[in-house]
């Protein structure tokens, strides 16, 4: 087992994202996605991190079809920055770090 741990720093910024081969829907089932989002909020509790949001207009995309607007997207963190309803992800303001 190896020791590596990643560096990072925490007064950055990180952008994660992923591919899936071919476009895979890896997260057709909600219960799949509940699970990562629990364990971010997990992660976010423990102050090990803070989300501020996904790619807003990713489900918008033909290949994915998910929804026409950003914000109907129910798994999306766009409805609370476009409306400023809650979304069903836990997030961290990013608007607190511009100010």
């Amino acid at each position: 087992m190896s020791n590596w741990r990643p560096d990072f720093q925490p007064e950055h910024l990180y952008f994660v994202t992923t591919k899936a081969v071919d476009y895979a829907h890896l997260f057709q089932r909600d219960v799949v996605k509940r699970l990562l989002v629990d364990a971010f909020d997990c992660f976010r509790a423990r102050k090990r991190l803070k989300l501020f949001c996904y790619i807003h207009n990713n489900p918008c995309q033909p290949h994915w079809g998910l929804s026409a607007t950003p914000a109907e997207y129910i798994w999306s963190s766009a409805r609370f920055y476009l409306t400023d309803e809650p979304c069903i992800i836990p997030i961290d303001d990013a608007r607190r770090l511009l100010n």
